[in-house]
């Protein structure tokens, strides 16, 4: 019988034979290659499903906690036992943010000194208030000081997520007046009182009056600049400024008492037992707040029932007094951007508001007087006239009224500005004028008395 090889016996019967089997026939040793090379396949097919089954082992580690160690956390989406286990570590809490808000605190002073809770926060000023951030919410103490002025301290609700505001208005802090409630005779004549001193002396229903002493002097009365520039750098019209010309010398030979401040709602109620300021809305119901809605009328009756020598100042004792011997156009030089440290004015003060503020908050000028500039105007003794021509020199009150035609000539003198005015308005030397039997809610007066 023929003898038939494997190979020879496949083609007879048809059967393909896979090319890597023809190949391993012609190369007996590529056999032994092909059988290895699966071998090692398998082997490391089944090493990666071994790790698939079995997890990984997670070392421990170490903890804050008091017990040192912390459990091993799993591989997120591990293979256990052939099912899929989802990661269940627990996620850590949020933290939790504090609840805060903010406080604006301004004041009315030069500077002040602000407190919460008896910490110190920093300062604020009448320009510029303190504002203060991320601050608990919740009911807080705010303390708020300064050099010269009673502290103030009230408490304050600090809203979540929003800014609240906080006015602090100082009052002048009070000091007992060791004088004698009327001047010595040599005090009267001038002999060694200072410009500045001071002195109290009683009105009628026992309310005291304080009084500065104005030295004698003499002063360059009215407009220093030209109207047109005036007008350049306050703004207004040139009338505004034409009846305070020409400059002229005026001296001023005796010395006087003048009102500290301006005369307040408590002296005019115990001197007169009116209220007439009652029902104004820029006005607050304050007996240390001037008294305005008063003609120059109802002044003179004040003075009367006043007695003691008291009555208005001349315009040119106001001007001189309110100068202090400074030459510029306000007490205290010629720069606006001070104005808000002396003066109640336009800039500083908010429309709908008690715009009339209690007197002696701002600061004084060099002889102690307060208010001279803003808060409420002053009525002073002269007629007024559209200009200086013919003025008396000597300090005097103008007495005649004038006789050329104008709208002002049949009114009063009115001096200082006021909390609704302009900075213009408020210069030492501005004239203005009322008609004496018409009261305004922004004027008032201060008292001279006469040595």
């Amino acid at each position: 019988m023929k003898q038939f090889d494997a190979v020879s016996l496949r083609k007879s019967r048809g059967v393909m034979t896979p090319a890597f089997l023809r190949s391993a026939e012609r190369f007996p040793w590529g056999v032994t290659i092909v059988a290895f090379t699966l071998t090692v396949q398998v082997f490391l097919a089944s090493v990666s499903y071994a790790q698939l089954i079995v997890p990984k082992e997670v070392p421990l580690q170490k903890s804050p906690s008091s017990s040192g160690i912390v459990e091993p956390k799993p591989n997120e989406n591990s293979i256990t036992k052939g099912k899929v286990q989802k990661d269940k570590r627990v996620s850590a809490p949020s933290p939790v943010l504090p609840i805060v808000g903010g406080l604006l605190v301004s004041v009315n002073v030069e500077k002040a000194n602000v407190k919460i809770n008896g910490k110190d926060m920093g300062t604020a000023t009448a320009e510029e208030p303190l504002r203060l951030e991320k601050l608990p919410a919740g009911d807080v103490t705010v303390e708020v000081s300064a050099d010269g002025y009673e502290p103030l301290s009230k408490p304050v609700k600090i809203a979540e997520g929003k800014r609240t505001q906080e006015p602090f208005n100082l009052e002048k802090a009070k000091v007992e007046q060791e004088q004698p409630s009327a001047p010595s005779k040599q005090t009267e004549q001038g002999g060694e009182t200072q410009a500045g001193e001071t002195i109290t002396i009683q009105l009628p229903g026992g309310i005291p009056l304080d009084l500065v002493w104005v030295p004698p002097g003499s002063l360059e009365m009215g407009n220093k600049l030209s109207a047109k520039q005036l007008m350049s750098t306050y703004g207004g019209n040139l009338e505004w400024y034409q009846n305070a010309y020409p400059l002229h010398k005026v001296t001023i030979s005796h010395g006087f008492w003048l009102g500290k401040y301006e005369v307040t709602q408590g002296q005019w109620q115990a001197v007169m037992g009116t209220t007439p300021w009652k029902g104004q809305k820029s006005v607050p119901d304050d007996p240390d707040a001037p008294v305005v809605c008063v003609n120059w009328e109802d002044v003179q009756g004040f003075c009367r029932k006043a007695g003691q020598g008291t009555r208005l100042p001349s315009e040119a004792e106001w001007e001189y007094a309110c100068q202090a011997g400074s030459r510029g156009e306000y007490c205290f030089g010629d720069s606006e951007s001070e104005l808000s440290n002396y003066a109640w004015y336009g800039k500083n003060t908010k429309a709908g508001e008690k715009r009339v503020h209690v007197v002696g908050q701002k600061q004084p000028n060099t002889w102690g007087l307060y208010d001279m500039h803003g808060n409420v105007s002053e009525w002073c003794q002269d007629w007024s006239h559209d200009s200086y021509d013919g003025a008396p020199t000597d300090g005097s009150a103008w007495e005649s009224p004038s006789t050329q035609e104008s709208s002002i000539g049949s009114c009063r003198v009115v001096r200082g500005g006021s909390f609704s005015h302009g900075a213009g308005t408020c210069r030492s030397s501005n004239r203005c004028a009322g008609q004496p039997a018409c009261p305004q809610s922004f004027v008032g007066f201060r008292l001279l008395r006469t040595p």
